[in-house]
């Protein structure tokens, strides 16, 4: 599994490379260690009036679901930035206590080490800003995000999402 996520982002990153040497008398290869560059004689690459580039990819939504008795659930989202980071945004459905939350390796059903500790939900919500890409964070997968019941209850978890890519 974790090969074949290799390939797929070194092939996104290959497309990535060829839109972005797409100017008009530049052409673009891939040599083999992945990065570009420029010759003559390999075609360029060209869009389609419909088709858009990026210069990062989207955000990655996921469902936060409630855990055991708890109530609580709300979304995460994952946004790459412009420096190569990822920001994680948390925003439960309806305000809470100031929770702890982390992504941690495993699944919701079988959690393991904490991977990233993120900044405490206050009033159902919560930034973080990590310092890792996220090519470098699905390389990491399984992964899940777990919120806690309060920052003092961190042995109860309220909510939680595997971070499924």
């Amino acid at each position: 599994m974790r090969t074949f996520i290799t390939v797929i982002v070194i092939a996104a990153l290959a497309v990535l490379a060829l839109l972005y040497f797409k100017g008009e008398n530049q052409t673009a290869t891939i040599n083999t260690t992945g990065s570009p560059t420029p010759t003559a004689t390999t075609p360029r690459a060209t869009l389609s009036p419909t088709m858009t580039t990026s210069p990062t990819p989207g955000p990655e939504v996921f469902e936060l679901n409630a855990v055991a008795s708890s109530s609580e659930k709300g979304k995460v989202t994952l946004t790459p930035t412009l420096a190569g980071k990822v920001q994680v945004s948390i925003k439960l459905d309806k305000d809470a206590s100031v929770q702890s939350a982390h992504i941690r390796s495993g699944t919701c059903k079988n959690l393991g080490a904490v991977k990233y500790s993120l900044n405490s939900l206050v009033n159902g919500k919560s930034e973080t800003t990590l310092n890792t890409s996220l090519a470098q964070l699905i390389l990491q997968i399984p992964l899940a995000l777990d919120v806690h019941k309060s920052a003092s209850q961190t042995s109860t978890v309220a909510a939680c999402a595997d971070l499924i890519f």
